[in-house]
């Protein structure tokens, strides 16, 4: 059993201060389409793609951050923080020195203060890990730190806030999980176990927004292979006041990730994605399979008062739009390699109906739900190598090494207050290879229709929506640059992101050739487009 010295925390503040570094600035620019204007920034990336990182601060900014080279004479890392402004000007650079071997787990904007959470780097073997918080204050600029010890090989699921508290969902060697709880204020720290009673995943971590309560959603395997599904809620300080057990009738079907639509204290709805069970086929706890597809459509949850009131699941095969997402996919999941229209036909053609999917979306719209989530299948690379026998004659092999992510397709799908779908719709997505699945496309919405974009090899694709109407075909418009003949030669790991009213920012990694710059023909990039959809 984990105690608490295993993750004791302490809390340091101060104000980081750093060189001032200027950071090129573009022009202005005009899009004759959807996009109104767009000013541009662009940084000299010497370093490796994903490097940098982006944190929006609504209408109070942006802050691009990276981690620097150097240590300090305490042997800690420099990392380094940059203040724009929603023109795109640095205001200021601050080098904040941080624990060294450190990775980012992500960054929440919350109460007037950006948080990051930031974990030691998976190579430790023996010891405990750690965890370092750093909160920068938007009103007075001020970083403040907080750092702690974490188990041995603990990985960081998910981690949400609620008032003064961080709750980190904890994922240990056994399928163990924990929930660190931490002030944001003081330092200190409260531990809750969820294993009671067999081996457990975290399926959901959320905020109660009417009253700060952190829910927690576990998938649970007993002895027997039967997996549970329990809700559990937590006050801020870790204290448990309510439990819920998710009866399942249907044993094939897994309930494998959940999102919260409205919670007010025992009362909660959820949809979510679930996992098709093989029939004869053992059921298996391992939940990072990315090889071969397992999800088979979404659920709607309904609880009242603590009690369980509708499970309903929806099929990807009822979908009446999920044709456009298997021809996308360009890859059949079936033995008998039957052509792709003959498998769509037949209904006892389990494997076709199983997707890989991204994290789950979900969105308000008019007086319904929206549930997105992007369909991917893994890629690999062939490599070939080349050895020597005795006599020095070569021998080549060629093997296949795990390339990322191939992104083909966003599922959408409405549903009204009573959790029914009422209309479902896809956004194809062509030839987006990623190093990483975190979320490539943008869902935003309008008054009047659902905006849906995303980048790929220097491109903007949009498209219009009303529920499963398109509004108009499928658009693309070239990411502007800074000077006139600049080409873009290669472009990785871009992304598009909502930021405040009706702007958004584009950013990734670029390569750009422009003969007529003579010493700068070719320069490598990080860029942010700022755009308006109109």
């Amino acid at each position: 059993m984990q105690t608490n010295e295993h993750l004791n925390g302490k809390m340091r503040k101060g104000f980081f201060f750093g060189m001032l570094v200027l950071f090129l600035t573009g022009s202005r620019f005009l899009y004759a389409q959807k996009s109104a204007d767009l000013i541009r920034l662009e940084i000299p990336s010497a370093i490796a793609p994903g490097s940098y990182g982006l944190a929006s601060l609504s209408d109070g900014g942006l802050m691009i951050f990276y981690q620097g080279r150097g240590l300090t004479e305490q042997k800690k890392r420099k990392w380094y923080f940059g203040l724009f402004d929603t023109s795109l000007r640095q205001r200021w650079l601050k080098e904040v020195p941080l624990t060294n071997k450190l990775q980012l787990v992500g960054h929440r904007l919350h109460n007037g203060k950006l948080v990051f959470l930031f974990k030691n780097l998976d190579k430790i073997k023996r010891g405990p890990g750690y965890y370092e918080i750093l909160i920068y204050d938007l009103k007075s600029q001020v970083f403040t730190e907080i750092n702690g010890k974490l188990p041995s090989r603990t990985g960081i699921v998910d981690y949400k806030l609620s008032g003064q508290w961080l709750c980190m969902a904890l994922k240990r060697p056994g399928f163990i999980s924990d929930l660190l709880f931490v002030n944001t204020k003081s330092g200190a720290i409260k531990v809750a176990h969820l294993n009671a009673g067999g081996q457990t995943d975290l399926a959901g971590l959320f905020v109660d927004r009417q009253n700060g309560h952190f829910i927690v959603v576990v998938n649970r395997m007993n002895v027997d292979s039967v997996f549970h599904h329990k809700i559990f809620n937590f006050s801020q300080d870790a204290r448990v006041f309510g439990k819920i057990d998710v009866i399942n009738k249907d044993h094939l079907r897994y309930l494998k990730t959940f999102a919260l639509a409205e919670a007010d204290g025992m009362s909660m709805k959820f949809f979510g994605v679930y996992n098709q069970v093989e029939l004869g086929k053992k059921k298996s706890h391992s939940y990072d399979n990315y090889t071969k597809p397992q999800s088979a459509g979404f659920f709607y949850l309904n609880i009242e008062n603590g009690a369980q009131r509708v499970l309903r699941f929806y099929d990807f095969m009822q979908f009446k739009n999920i044709t456009g997402t298997y021809a996308n996919s360009q890859i059949q999941y079936h033995r008998k390699r039957k052509k792709l229209r003959n498998i769509l036909s037949d209904t006892s053609v389990n494997a076709v109906s199983l997707l890989n999917l991204g994290k789950l979306q979900l969105y308000s719209y008019q007086d319904q739900y929206v549930v997105a989530a992007e369909a991917y299948t893994p890629y690999y690379k062939t490599e070939t190598r080349v050895d020597y026998d005795f006599y020095g004659n070569p021998y080549p092999s060629t093997y296949q090494v795990f390339g990322g992510y191939n992104y083909y397709d966003l599922i959408l799908a409405g549903f009204d207050a009573d959790g029914s779908m009422v209309w479902d719709n896809d956004f194809p997505m062509k030839g987006l290879l990623s190093s990483t699945n975190e979320q490539k496309s943008s869902v935003y919405i309008d008054t009047a229709q659902i905006n849906l974009a995303y980048v790929n090899n220097g491109q903007i694709f949009t498209q219009d929506i009303n529920g499963p109407v398109d509004l108009d075909k499928l658009e693309k418009v070239s990411i502007v640059s800074r000077f006139k003949r600049d080409k873009s030669v290669e472009s990785t790991e871009s992304h598009i992101l909502y930021w405040y009213k009706k702007y958004f920012l584009v950013y990734g990694y670029q390569k750009m050739r422009n003969r007529s710059l003579n010493d700068k023909s070719i320069r490598t990039i990080f860029y942010v487009n700022k755009l308006a959809f109109e």
